[in-house]
């Protein structure tokens, strides 16, 4: 079992340096909610939706190729090429698409963000994909020799670097827009330099043109779907900016950044250890029960931080942000699902990328894909931003339903029913019983209102916080406490979700899906 202990351990690498960073840019959130305010927020999402298309081109990339194609490589040499290959092959991809992308960057900033004249940024937003694209792909050495702790420290200084750079560039030279995309350029170019450096060392800079067609072949299939699933996806906010106006973008772009934490936080770091341990132990006697309790694992630490956020974003958004961004909660809580589906689905549609039928995968995100454009269209004209978030939870439920099928006939993962059944139940009724308790008016927390709260704004007025914005965050913690204590109750209540825990881990329970059958 040493590979699995394995994958929580360098998950817990992974996840801790995520943690700091989104911790760090959490803390930043108010800064940059009244800096940019919601059309700021538009532009940024619009940009997001361009690079989007790029990444859609590439399949969301050849990490999951390069680590398939390194596990069937039985000398060191030709794991090294294969790595070493796929750094390049996207390199090169990736150059001249940003570089097309680039000669028509006018006309695509008039359409996208309603002037020609902010063409810069998205040729910024270009070059930073470039270097990050190439830095990252370069990068996956790392994660496939388990080297957790030299990539969370590169992590880190993206973090201290694009840290450092937001305050100088955004909030002390005031050059908002301008410097939130230059600082993303310069860090991206940095751990670029660093990831390619050190593949030379690990890997060298080999390239074989026969491996770079096997990684071509294996990535092909997926485009399509890629790019419908982008198409069907990015619909949301192009429909939303000629409905509604870019400032209707800008607030379904909060709703959406507070759940894919739960991705950057819990699924990737998970994922960047596991991808290569289930490739691993697929074809021992044990192999389809060590992975189906993985799975259980994986879904119980996403459901339990959904959970949490779910009860608690109502509050933080109306403490943390302008009121022009207050109705995003709605979203958010069903975005929330829609993460945790296409978490669970990336476990479950195992098979098809093990025994590398990825022809399979490319029409299920087709046909979703253009499901999804369709619900997209009908729920927006109906519900408005809401109907962005119920579209994709739909698509993801029909995408996890179909893919888990498709995989299991092709790797039978021992899915451990009765502990998911019951858990995601259990996560249901309390997230339904928090969501409609309110503590801001609860008299037995009067004593934390009027004695925690006071000093709590007593120290951030003596910090460099209290000068911000002629006292703003000192103003925010006073004038908002009956929210932030509601907010830290319904943390603590949410976090009993964790005392199911033993039954995640207890083994002897896995005889209870005899009543069920197997998947």
């Amino acid at each position: 079992m040493s590979v699995d202990r394995d994958t929580f351990k360098h998950a817990a690498v992974y996840s801790g340096a995520a943690m700091l960073s989104r911790m760090i840019g959490f803390l930043l959130l108010p800064f940059y909610a009244h800096v940019f305010q919601d059309t700021g927020y538009g532009v940024i999402t619009m940009v997001d939706t361009a690079m989007a298309l790029l990444m859609s081109l590439l399949a969301n990339g050849v990490r999951g190729a390069m680590i398939r194609f390194y596990h069937d490589q039985k000398e060191e040499p030709r794991k090294n090429l294969v790595v070493s290959t796929g750094a390049w092959l996207v390199a090169g991809v990736t150059l001249v698409m940003v570089l097309l992308g680039m000669t028509v960057s006018r006309p695509v900033s008039s359409l996208l963000l309603d002037s020609g004249d902010s063409w810069y940024l998205l040729c910024i937003g270009l070059g930073a994909f470039f270097f990050d694209m190439a830095g990252q792909t370069a990068g996956t050495v790392l994660i496939i020799r388990r080297k957790s702790l030299k990539y969370s420290a590169i992590s880190l200084l993206r973090l201290t670097l694009g840290l450092g750079l937001n305050i100088l560039l955004i909030l002390v030279l005031g050059w908002g827009l301008l410097g939130y995309f230059l600082s993303a350029l310069i860090v991206a170019i940095v751990s670029a330099l660093v990831y390619w450096t050190i593949l030379k060392k690990e890997c060298g800079w080999g390239f074989d043109r026969g491996l770079a067609r096997q990684l071509a072949k294996f990535q092909l299939p997926l485009i399509p779907g890629s790019l419908a699933s982008f198409a069907s996806r990015q619909a949301e906010p192009v429909l939303l900016k000629f409905i509604n106006g870019i400032g209707s973008v800008g607030v379904l772009g909060m709703g959406y950044k507070f759940p894919v934490l739960l991705t950057l936080l819990i699924h990737q770091p998970f994922m960047r250890s596991w991808d290569t341990g289930r490739v691993q132990i697929a074809e021992e006697a044990d192999g389809p029960q060590r992975i189906g309790r993985m799975f259980t694992y994986a879904l119980f630490l996403i459901t339990s931080a959904g959970l949490i956020m779910a009860v608690c974003i109502e509050d933080a958004l109306r403490i943390l942000t302008p009121d022009v961004f207050w109705a995003a909660h709605r979203i958010a809580k069903i975005e929330i699902l829609t993460v945790i589906a296409m978490s669970a689905t990336f476990h479950l549609n195992f098979g098809i990328f093990y025994r590398k039928e990825t022809k399979e995968w490319g029409k299920v995100r087709g046909w979703t894909s253009a499901l999804k454009l369709g619900l997209s269209v009908a729920f927006i004209t109906m519900w408005g931003l809401e109907g962005a978030a119920f579209s994709a939870l739909v698509t993801a439920l029909i995408t996890l339903t179909w893919g888990a099928r498709i995989g299991q006939r092709l790797y039978r993962i021992d899915v451990e029913r009765v502990k998911v059944v019951a858990m995601v139940a259990l996560a249901g009724a309390v997230f339904l019983v928090l969501d409609r308790v309110d503590f801001t008016a609860a008299a037995w927390l009067d004593p934390v209102r009027e004695t925690w709260m006071p000093s709590v704004a007593e120290s951030v007025r003596g910090s460099f916080l209290g000068d911000w914005k002629d006292g703003k965050a000192v103003v925010m913690l006073t004038e908002r406490s009956d929210l932030i204590v509601d907010a830290v109750v319904k943390f603590l209540l949410a976090c009993g979700f964790l005392l199911y825990l033993p039954v995640v881990h207890d083994p002897s329970r896995r005889r209870l899906t005899g009543l069920f059958g197997r998947s």
